[in-house]
């Protein structure tokens, strides 16, 4: 037992030492009774609850809100330019990360809002994104506020995962998402996959002779996050 809480001790401390650097939880499911707040893209200020969401494949097409005096709007992906949601359980997830908010990189970012997803909304933007051979502009949710300067990188909801650490019986440390959406830049956002990142690791990071040398063959999916923040720290 006494090696088992030494074990859970080390985990914890080795998490939370860099959450800094981490990606925050993709969410699929939201609130219906917290306030939702939108910037549109004619620059109105929204304040609503959320009625519906419709999607395709996971990916937001469509948004049904209720404003404060009862009149329903039907929101889509061209009239939102960002948005902020709460999640399902959202009370809880708020004391969560009040415990945690000095240990993130939020305070940097101030052009996000930090202060909402501080206490515990889900941030999402409108950004054109290349499926297959479709580009589509849609709202997706941002995983690394805290730096993503020059890469952003996106929630997949149907990103499978990684097995989870469990120590005598309790999951003490989630998967790790085998793909995400990322955008560079100006470029178009589009969907990486875990098992193609070494393939496009150039394409990525190539102008980063700095990352290069950091991580030289240690290329590994297990730590995207890491050199998402290394480069958004270090490179041009």
């Amino acid at each position: 037992m006494k090696n088992v809480s030494i074990l859970l001790f080390f985990l914890f401390v080795t998490i939370t030492s860099s959450f800094g650097q981490s990606f925050l939880q993709g969410y699929d499911l939201f609130s219906n009774n917290k306030e939702s707040y939108f910037t549109m893209s004619n620059g109105e200020e929204l304040v609503a609850t959320i009625d519906k969401i419709k999607r395709k494949k996971g990916l937001i097409l469509q948004i049904n809100v209720k404003l404060a005096d009862g009149q329903k709007r039907t929101l889509k992906p061209d009239d939102i330019k960002s948005m902020f949601l709460p999640p399902s359980g959202f009370d809880k997830l708020a004391k969560f990360n009040d415990k945690i908010s000095n240990l993130n990189e939020l305070e940097k970012d101030r052009s996000l809002h930090q202060e909402y997803v501080k206490e515990g909304y889900v941030y999402f933007e409108n950004c054109e994104v290349q499926i297959k051979k479709k580009t589509m502009k849609l709202l997706m949710q941002l995983v690394n506020p805290g730096f993503a300067s020059k890469i952003k990188v996106f929630h997949d909801p149907y990103a499978a995962e990684t097995a989870s650490i469990g120590v005598g019986g309790m999951t003490v440390a989630g998967g790790i998402d085998k793909s995400y959406y990322i955008k560079k830049g100006n470029d178009k956002a589009f969907r990486l996959l875990s098992k193609e990142y070494r393939k496009i690791w150039k394409d990525i990071y190539g102008n980063c002779k700095e990352l290069e040398k950091e991580v030289g063959t240690k290329k590994d999916w297990k730590n995207f996050e890491q050199h998402v923040y290394f480069y958004d720290q270090n490179c041009m």
